[in-house]
């Protein structure tokens, strides 16, 4: 059989084929660079439209336009802020004894006040269940639901495991910690990436919670808090996922529960 092989052509071949790709690439670059050239064009119409000067003074009391700022934020987070606040979901057996906390008012707290949390050295937690309203069910997904749930069972572990002893059946000195989600909004990731170029985060979101501690062995309420938080840009990153602030949110209350149940006398857990 008569053999065509070319060492010269395979390596014209292999050379035209590194050219074409090298063109290729060298188009993608000037694409994106006219898209940042483009943007860069619109911000830099924006500032020049912001930027004082006697041909854009405001004639009416205001002064410089600079003082639009301002409102435009302040309208921009109202619009986009949550909505979230403590109610009654039914999680809680008493909600009379729930007390607003003079130095958050985010959140609603009752506390037996002669129990001695330096006898409790374990935590037993309970799966976290979600109870939310009609609104916020249309929101989220089933499997969306359960991710929350997942979420914040790893929430209040990491938050208690640091110097209580996590167990699955109750022993002589264990707390009994329930837990609900009872509130959610969720974030826009697509639009707070857009505004974040000129602003910040507009689109937030966040969570209401209603915890409760037992003693384990005797069934007594020693603990409930109910809480909420509205997150706003300063929480950053949170901002650039769907449920990120709803996550916050629910590290946040996991946390102040435990500081509320912080022995006196700190016994770290037995590894």
């Amino acid at each position: 059989m008569e053999n065509n092989f070319s060492p010269i052509g395979a390596r014209a071949s292999f050379t035209q084929r590194i050219i074409g790709a090298r063109l290729v690439a060298n188009a993608a670059v000037r694409k994106t660079a006219e898209h940042f050239a483009a943007a860069k064009s619109k911000l830099t119409e924006v500032a020049l439209v912001l930027r004082p000067s006697p041909s854009n003074a405001i004639p009416t009391g205001l002064r410089s336009r600079w003082l639009i700022l301002p409102v435009t934020i302040a309208s921009l987070f109202l619009g986009g802020c949550a909505s979230m606040s403590n109610h009654s979901s039914g999680f809680l057996d008493n909600y009379t004894q729930l007390k607003p906390d003079p130095k958050d008012s985010h959140r609603l707290v009752y506390e037996r006040t002669d129990w001695k949390k330096a006898g409790y050295t374990s935590v037993l937690i309970e799966p976290a269940v979600v109870r939310l309203t009609p609104d916020d069910q249309n929101k989220i997904s089933a499997k969306e639901v359960a991710d929350l749930a997942a979420y914040s069972d790893k929430a209040m572990a990491k938050a208690f495991a640091k110097e209580w002893k996590i167990v699955t059946v109750a022993e002589p000195g264990t707390l009994r910690i329930r837990s609900a989600i009872t509130g959610v909004d969720t974030s826009n990731p697509a639009l707070n990436v857009v505004t974040s170029l000129v602003i910040c985060p507009v689109d937030n979101g966040g969570a209401s919670v209603e915890y409760e501690i037992r003693d384990a062995t005797s069934g007594e309420q020693l603990v409930a808090l109910a809480g909420f938080t509205n997150a706003t840009p300063l929480e950053g990153l949170w901002a650039y996922t769907r449920f990120g602030q709803a996550h916050y949110a629910i590290d946040h209350w996991s946390v102040e529960l435990r500081k509320i149940v912080r022995p006196t006398v700190t016994k770290i857990a037995a590894k």
